[in-house]
């Protein structure tokens, strides 16, 4: 089965008081759609001031 990462970095949440609500409620709605498909598997965010960690062992050098 194919595996995909659906990510977006924060500067693209960039959403006007008054709408948290809205997009709270459609973000909720996705992952319910998800769940009822059988295709969720995890939903949270990344620290993006955490550096990305690397594996020496693949390095070239």
């Amino acid at each position: 089965m194919a595996k995909y990462l659906i990510s977006f970095p924060s500067a693209a949440m960039v959403v006007p008081d008054g709408e948290w609500d809205a997009v709270s409620r459609d973000a909720h709605a996705v992952i319910h759609e998800a769940k009822a498909a059988g295709v969720y598997v995890f939903s949270g965010g990344i620290d993006e001031d955490v550096p990305p960690a690397r594996r020496p062992w693949l390095s070239r050098g």
